[in-house]
């Protein structure tokens, strides 16, 4: 199925508001108009993608294995393209790991001192990896740390994929063509809202949230008819401390 093109969404998007010109709702970000039309249609691809998680994308990563624990051995940088980690996915070895809190890896894992302190033994385990965890957005951490009969084995995760900004006429939509309308919905929410209209600004929220539904329901009929793909039976939890909500979204501006 076809793409719209980000000319194509705003002509759209121009004719839910009623505002064919320029004038008032400028294409380009505007010092004295405000956010322009083709920002607020990128911002809403983006909201559409992390709430539906629709563009998915792996990454292979390569670890470093030794007896004694280091950053280089426990922690790895996630591609930079990165809206969240489907933690149902994650595999080291090809063996699926499975995804702990830095607090979780605390309680299990620790001892106290002589002044009855608590000490981070987790922090210097090495060996074969069976957990993951976030230990900042854009880093993951294994545990136990890769040991040197580890090194030069493969980390391979699933995740949702940051979409390219939309900021040319000619840029094309990550979305397909009658999906791609959740983000005309959600960019129109948003003209009405920032112009003083909340009814309309709610009706169209309305509106970008069936959009929602309608890729959610099309994603498991997709998985029903296709079990033996990557994503058969898979549960769609994404690590909460790494995903981004639609409504925490501003517009001409990243969350990442």
């Amino acid at each position: 199925m076809a793409k719209m093109t980000l000319d194509e969404l705003d002509d759209r998007l121009r004719g839910l508001i009623a505002e064919p010109s320029t004038d008032r709702f400028p294409l380009q970000d505007s010092a004295t108009l405000g956010i322009g039309t083709y920002t607020l249609l990128s911002d809403g691809q983006r909201a559409f993608c992390a709430e539906t998680g629709w563009t998915k994308s792996t990454a292979s990563i390569a670890v470093t294995g030794n007896a004694t624990v280091s950053d280089s051995t426990r922690i790895y940088s996630l591609p930079t393209d990165l809206l969240a980690i489907d933690t149902s996915d994650v595999t080291f070895k090809n063996v699926r790991i499975f995804p702990l809190t830095k607090k979780e890896l605390h309680i299990l894992d620790m001892e106290y001192d002589e002044t009855n302190t608590t000490i981070d033994k987790w922090l210097t385990v090495a060996g074969l990896p069976e957990y993951f965890y976030m230990e900042k957005e854009d880093v993951i951490g294994l545990y136990p740390a890769p040991d040197a009969d580890e090194n030069g084995e493969t980390l391979k995760l699933t995740y949702y994929e940051e979409p390219s900004a939309l900021t040319t006429s000619t840029d094309s939509s990550a979305i397909l063509w009658d999906l791609a309308w959740g983000s005309i919905y959600w960019a129109a929410a948003k003209v009405f809202e920032n112009d003083g209209n909340p009814q309309a600004a709610d009706r169209y929220e309305m509106k970008y949230e069936r959009m929602v539904q309608k890729a959610m329901r099309r994603k498991d009929r997709y998985l029903r008819r296709n079990p033996y793909t990557v994503m058969a039976n898979r549960q769609y939890t994404v690590n909460k401390s790494h995903w981004i909500e639609p409504q925490d979204i501003v517009p001409g501006r990243r969350t990442s």
